[in-house]
């Protein structure tokens, strides 16, 4: 068994996200962010629509993490 812990963000219409390593960048109407989250110690993956940030067998720094990165992708979108 293996114990993952994750969060999704979902990408609106109109919007692209790329991911090269832990790098992303997103395209939308009013412009083009790019970030780099080779920091973190957790995975960022595109899973169709959605985002996906997840780390595998997380301790209290990747669990913190986790919800830090998912949330500057979503304002990164927003």
């Amino acid at each position: 068994m293996v114990y993952k812990e994750f969060r999704v963000v979902e990408i609106p219409d109109g919007v692209q996200v790329e991911i090269e390593g832990k790098a992303v960048r997103v395209r939308g109407p009013l412009g083009e962010l790019k970030r780099d989250f080779s920091h973190a110690p957790v995975e960022i993956r595109l899973d169709g629509d959605k985002v996906v940030v997840e780390a595998y067998w997380p301790k209290k720094r990747e669990r913190a993490m986790i919800g830090t990165v998912a949330a500057h992708i979503k304002n990164m979108i927003i």
